[in-house]
């Protein structure tokens, strides 16, 4: 897990969450999951899809399902800037976002 200089928090679905930092095991991409006061995890803000080039600093970030709010949410919190690009993953989209923590 990556140490941020401080605590970031993110409100989603009526929730203070905090973003923990860390990199996927597999093809070294940045993974943010949100977890609540107690440290609980509560969703996973990212994903990870091998054959998705990304640049340097930026992120696939879930907008689906559970998910649905949170690339808003990610934005208010001065998280990430999106990028706009959407990519096809499985039956739905990944949006490609500029990570800026």
């Amino acid at each position: 897990m990556e140490e941020l200089e401080k605590e970031i928090i993110v409100k989603f679905n009526d929730e203070e969450l905090t973003i923990v930092k860390n990199i996927y095991a597999v093809g070294n991409a940045t993974r943010l999951d949100l977890v609540d006061k107690e440290g609980m995890p509560c969703l996973t803000v990212t994903t990870n899809v091998e054959h998705i080039e990304l640049n340097e600093g930026e992120i696939l970030v879930k907008e689906y399902t559970e998910n649905r709010g949170v690339l808003k949410a990610l934005k208010q919190a001065g998280v990430i800037e999106n990028i706009t690009e959407k990519v096809s993953q499985g039956y739905d989209y990944v949006h490609i976002c500029k990570l800026l923590i």
